[in-house]
């Protein structure tokens, strides 16, 4: 897998989580590549992702939404786990063999999506930015 193809790839997946919990998203999306370390050991590119949504109206529909994009994730080939921090509230933190890292947190006041995609061969400076 290329690292563009790994960047379309979660840039759909996080579409598709905005789909699902629905509401207005604000996407900010980080169009440069950036250097990571491949599962191998070797140097690769990854890119990040960051949205900004609605917040829930109680703690039973943040707990289910949770859930809701925990199976998502799954289905994806995710691990995930909800962590329950302090103050910070639940979030649910995924990730996969190829060293994708994804978090979505939900509170009554907004929610956020962030992560980068797989971390795969090559340089920052031989990879596409996203076009805008």
């Amino acid at each position: 897998m290329t690292a563009e193809t790994a960047r379309d790839e979660l840039a759909a997946l996080f579409d598709e989580t905005e789909t699902l919990l629905g509401g207005d998203w604000e996407n900010r999306d980080d169009p440069a590549p950036y250097e990571c370390t491949t599962a191998s050991g070797g140097v690769g590119v990854q890119y990040a992702f960051s949205r900004l949504g609605d917040g829930a109206t109680d703690e039973a529909t943040i707990d289910a939404h949770l859930d809701e994009v925990a199976a998502l994730w799954g289905e994806h080939g995710y691990e995930t786990e909800v962590v329950r921090e302090g103050d910070l509230g639940p979030r649910l933190v995924g990730g996969n063999d190829r060293r994708s890292r994804i978090t979505f947190a939900m509170s009554t006041e907004g929610s956020f999506l962030s992560g980068g995609s797989d971390c795969e061969p090559g340089s920052p400076e031989a990879s596409e930015p996203v076009s805008e």
